[in-house]
């Protein structure tokens, strides 16, 4: 027969006791002698010989409870609590009339258990008709390539829709133990605006108190493609940071090694916070819009040819020029905020003074 050790009080292997229990003996779950650790009594109802030892059939005799299966080792009297284990108390016996009653409890609890399972199935059958309805338009998965494929390719369909004029990079990879998606992109919308896209395609999450990867229930990554870890990265240029300070009022500098000057530590904290909850994304114009007819002050040419033109139904300023600015001017214009609209070929900004009497500065350009 198979003996079964543990650690004494010595750190010595002794043979762990084979309870010898009796039919309606009451056992019960304990942990650390704490109330709320303690579980509901089972009574043995049955005892099973092997070549193993002894096997106790054990049923709940307070709550309708599946029947559990309980090896005779390590049972101990409830004299010997020492922290978590299972326990009883010598002569404590459950009577048949308890146990007889636990077992028409067993039967409630399958037969509940049988309804839950049905109604779980409906409830999941639902949610993936709903699934592939709302999202018809995506890629199903197949057997012709990887659901880390597939995803991609829909997360890139639905980033393109969603938000047309940004470039994203999107790409996956996979290593020991499972595979990722990164989608990058520069300035235009926030994490979080690209989240509500993307993080539906993520598998599950990494579990850290029990060091594992829980997969989500969700169907969506089963029907239209996932990865165990889809991550979205932005990054900001250095106008948006010197823009962001602007408008909080201090005038900065960031050379190449992204060292801010003009500013304190806190500061600079603050004003990468400000920047990064910042959204710059601008729908395109479409031929349609442009095409309606503006209301314009009539447009003010400077002496070096320079343009500059009040759109006033956009509640815009717009500067023309008759060639290409200079690099110093055109990092002149894009550290004050100012945009440069390929589609119109003009630069933008908000109307106001201060916008104002910056254009009609640059007859001194």
């Amino acid at each position: 027969m198979t003996q079964i050790l543990e650690l004494d009080e010595n750190l010595k292997l002794v043979p762990v006791q084979n309870s010898e229990l009796e039919k309606n003996q009451i056992v019960w779950l304990n942990g650390y002698n704490q109330s709320e650790y303690f579980h509901d009594r089972l009574a043995i109802f049955e005892i099973e010989k092997s070549n193993y030892g002894k096997y106790y059939r054990t049923v709940n005799i307070d709550k309708p409870a599946a029947i559990r299966r309980l090896e005779s080792y390590g049972i101990e009297p409830a004299a010997n609590i020492r922290g978590i284990g299972i326990y009883y108390n010598p002569g404590e016996f459950a009577t048949d009339e308890e146990i007889k009653h636990g077992l028409e409890m067993v039967e409630v609890f399958e037969q509940e258990q049988k309804e839950l399972e049905i109604k779980r199935s409906e409830e999941k059958k639902r949610i993936k008709t709903e699934t592939l309805n709302k999202f018809s338009h995506l890629k199903k998965t197949s057997n012709e390539e990887s659901s880390r494929i597939t995803a991609t390719k829909n997360i890139r369909q639905e980033l393109k829709e969603k938000f047309p004029g940004i470039k994203f990079s999107v790409k996956s990879s996979t290593f020991a133990g499972g595979d990722d998606i990164n989608i990058n992109w520069t300035d235009g919308a926030t994490v979080e605006e690209i989240e509500t896209i993307t993080n539906k395609y993520q598998e599950g999450h990494f579990d850290g108190m029990n060091d594992c990867y829980d997969y989500s229930d969700d169907p969506f990554t089963k029907l239209f493609g996932g990865a165990k870890y889809v991550s979205a990265n932005r990054t900001l240029t250095t106008e948006r940071y010197i823009e962001t300070a602007k408008k909080l009022g201090y005038d900065i500098t960031i050379n190449e090694r992204f060292e801010f000057t003009g500013c304190t530590y806190e500061e600079k904290e603050m004003i990468q916070r400000e920047t990064w909850k910042t959204s710059y994304y601008q729908l395109p114009e479409t031929k349609e819009e442009t095409k309606k007819e503006t209301k314009q002050e009539p447009a003010e040419t400077l002496e070096n040819g320079i343009s500059i033109k009040q759109n006033l139904e956009k509640n815009g300023i717009e500067i023309f020029f008759p060639s290409k600015p200079s690099q110093s001017v055109l990092t002149l214009l894009k550290s004050n905020g100012w945009r440069w609209s390929n589609f119109n070929k003009l630069w933008y900004n908000r109307n106001n003074e201060t916008n104002l009497e910056f254009a009609k500065g640059l007859q001194n350009v």
